[in-house]
């Protein structure tokens, strides 16, 4: 089972890394076609932005939370899940074409909201992008919905190479259009005027296309699955109303967010123009998160199902601790990213921009985001722990009440220089993300009663030191290359750019990660560990679960106690345990239920995981985290047959326990069953002959 999860979350990961690629390379060419600075630019960045923001606030919250749950569900019915299936996607299409209808129709409202800030000409030209960028709702929203279905089916590489097809599909799309109108890589190549409705067309077409390319293509993978779908407008028992307050919340927090971006997206386009605005401040961001969705949202991925199972268990140290180790895991990575990003920031903004303004105002911008990169992705792990104790409602209030202070310092940028206010937006979003994670931090050590503060500052204080120290070389074989000079070797050309990025993360890296091993760091010797010994180099560090270990030791005399002596020793393997108990020569019975708890388990996990797949690759890493413990609530699991094995001593004794417990129950109930058969067996003898009369 391990590795049927292990392939699959394989794929995903590999088809959500090329898209990331090629979503790069897209935006590369995007910036060859039309540039990052100028009215043409931040227009159709603008307008291509709007279907993501309507979808975002109105369908992906409820729509994860609806179909992962549901859709597993409904496989246990006897047609196997089909009537659910054409009721939910018939449902989908009709709320997900309402919307993108009212959408379309409603674009010069839309753009006028976020286009407040625009002059008449460039609102118009936003507009015009916006009629033809509008249906990616209605596709977005399909493509979760197929997607989550096949992956129900247990079809998981159509929906995590699907995204690919969009990419290949609007590379193709800018290329057509630089070969027939020209490119303008400068920004200053064409003004409003010059676009006429067949460049409109075709570049929000073949945006739009890409979208529905990479939902079409699900379609043809439908039969593959076992399904056959037909219109069924019965929509009583979708489960519609089971999404419940964990949506509901989350989908207030998205809305709370939104109206953040919305006065962003306004300030922003106060320097529309010849400045930095939309467009470089999304390349700055594109930049930014890469690091935060490759590490921060694949850790917390397995976090999340820990903490998760740890609170359902009634394990609160352990939540604690995997909240510890998972931040640190978290820390250890993006403190390297973080310190090395900024210094090829100047040749990665060389990449999107071709101009020394731009290359310089990409650079600030990006700079400035990474100010706030720890707390940003610290703050989505902390959600999560809070998802995982079923509280959304916590993190709602958290935002909305921030919500004002993070106005008012957007308000601070817009009065500020014109060539500054992005940089101050971004700068503003790595203090709010600073005090929003303070704040929930604050409140979850009040809840739990504990953190474990002590071991992430000591680990953070470590991290900090290697980075600094690596750093130094690194900047000085920045400047050496030329990298502040305007007519240096990064700023020369895109290749000349990769190639510095290369050398600065990689000298960067060649002192961080032996520094963390001086320094004795105990999340880069677990990690490494088992990588050098595949090599033959003894490492003499303690393992990750000899770490634990040692972490519970305080806890196992008062565990021994309440165990019975026949399990006090672990390791005991004559001792009835979770694992031989559901040997069939011992109960069969209990073996037939662990191998259906295995089976359900394997394909829920496979589903969440691609759901969390589906978050990275939209880039919503917002709503990922209310899908597991809806999921667990709603879906009954057997709870006999743990598949992963225990980390600890003190896990493998709570099994113990538990197993005993179950055990003795189960026999003392089939004790009383034969009891009760007997005697029943003797009342009925008792009755074939009755008895004699008296005399």
């Amino acid at each position: 089972m391990a590795q049927g999860i292990a392939r699959a979350s394989a794929l995903l990961a590999s088809g959500t890394m090329v898209s990331r690629v090629l979503g790069f390379v897209k935006a590369i060419v995007i910036a060859q076609t039309i540039g990052v600075i100028g009215v043409s630019a931040d227009a159709f960045a603008g307008a291509n932005q709007l279907p993501s923001n309507i979808y975002s606030i109105i369908s992906v919250g409820l729509l994860n939370a609806v179909i992962v749950p549901q859709v597993v569900k409904a496989a246990r019915h006897e047609d196997g899940g089909q009537l659910y299936v054409n009721r939910l996607v018939t449902l989908a299409m009709v709320l997900l074409g309402g919307l993108t209808i009212l959408a379309t129709v409603g674009a010069p409202i839309i753009g006028a909201l976020y286009g407040a800030s625009l002059s008449s000409e460039q609102l118009g030209l936003l507009v015009a992008f916006a009629y033809w960028c509008m249906p990616q709702i209605f596709f977005y929203g399909m493509y979760a919905v197929l997607g989550e279905i096949l992956n129900a089916r247990g079809l998981f590489g159509p929906f995590a190479w699907a995204p690919v097809i969009n990419n290949v599909v609007g590379i193709a799309g800018l290329l057509l259009f630089s070969s027939i109108f020209g490119a303008d890589p400068t920004g200053t190549g064409r003004n409003i005027d010059s676009w006429d409705p067949t460049m409109i067309a075709m570049l929000g077409g073949t945006a739009t296309l890409g979208v529905a390319m990479q939902t079409i293509v699900l379609l043809f993978f439908w039969r593959r699955a076992g399904l056959r779908f037909g219109l069924d407008f019965q929509f009583r028992g979708t489960g519609l109303g089971q999404v419940g307050k964990l949506a509901g919340w989350t989908l207030g927090m998205l809305l709370v967010m939104q109206l953040a971006g919305l006065v962003e997206t306004i300030v922003a386009y106060l320097a529309s123009g010849e400045n930095a605005s939309i467009a470089a401040m999304q390349n700055a961001f594109l930049i930014f998160a890469l690091p935060h969705a490759v590490v921060a949202v694949s850790i917390a991925t397995a976090f999340f199902t820990r903490m998760s199972a740890a609170i359902s268990d009634g394990r609160p140290k352990d939540f604690i601790r995997d909240l510890s180790e998972g931040s640190r895991l978290i820390g250890m990575f993006l403190l390297f990213s973080g310190f090395g990003l900024a210094l090829v920031a100047v040749p990665f903004a060389r990449i999107f921009a071709t101009t020394d303004a731009g290359i310089n105002s990409i650079a600030a911008i990006l700079i400035a985001f990474l100010v706030g990169l720890i707390p940003f992705s610290g703050l989505f792990i902390v959600q999560r722990a809070f998802y995982a104790l079923e509280d959304t409602k916590t993190v709602f209030f958290v935002f909305l009440f921030t919500v004002p202070l993070h106005i008012f310092g957007m308000a601070l940028a817009a009065i500020g220089p014109v060539e500054f206010i992005v940089v101050g937006l971004a700068l503003m979003q790595s203090i709010m993300s600073t005090l929003r994670l303070a704040i929930l931090l604050v409140i979850l050590r009040k809840r739990m009663g504990q953190l474990d503060f002590a071991n992430i500052t000591r680990s953070y204080v470590r991290f900090t030191v290697a980075a600094i120290a690596a750093s130094i070389p690194a900047l000085i074989v920045m400047v050496l290359l030329g990298t502040f000079q305007e007519d240096g070797f990064p700023r020369s050309g895109i290749f000349q750019a990769l190639i510095s990025c290369a050398i600065g993360a990689g000298t960067m890296a060649l002192f961080y990660f032996p520094l963390l091993w001086v320094l004795k760091s105990p999340e880069f010797r677990g990690f490494a560990g088992p990588l050098l010994a595949r090599f033959g180099v003894k490492t003499g560090g303690p393992s990750s679960a000899a770490r634990r270990d040692d972490e519970d030791g305080e806890l196992d005399a008062d565990i021994l106690a309440t165990f019975p002596d026949t399990v006090a020793v672990s390791g005991n393997d004559a001792a009835p345990t979770p694992w031989n108990l559901a040997s069939e020569d011992v109960e069969p019975d209990i073996a037939e239920e662990r191998r259906q708890a295995e089976e359900q388990e394997e394909r829920e996990e496979r589903v969440n995981a691609a759901s969390w797949a589906f978050g990275g690759a939209t880039e919503d890493l917002s709503t990922a985290g209310i899908i597991l413990p809806m999921h667990s609530r709603t879906t009954e699991i057997p709870k006999v047959g743990r598949t992963e094995p225990p980390r600890t001593r003190r896990e493998r004794r709570e099994e113990e326990r538990r197993a005993v417990i179950e055990l003795a129950a189960r026999r003392e109930e089939e004790a009383r069953l034969a009891r009760e058969a007997r005697n029943s067996a003797d009342d009925d003898d008792g009755r074939g002959s009755p008895p004699r009369p008296k005399e």
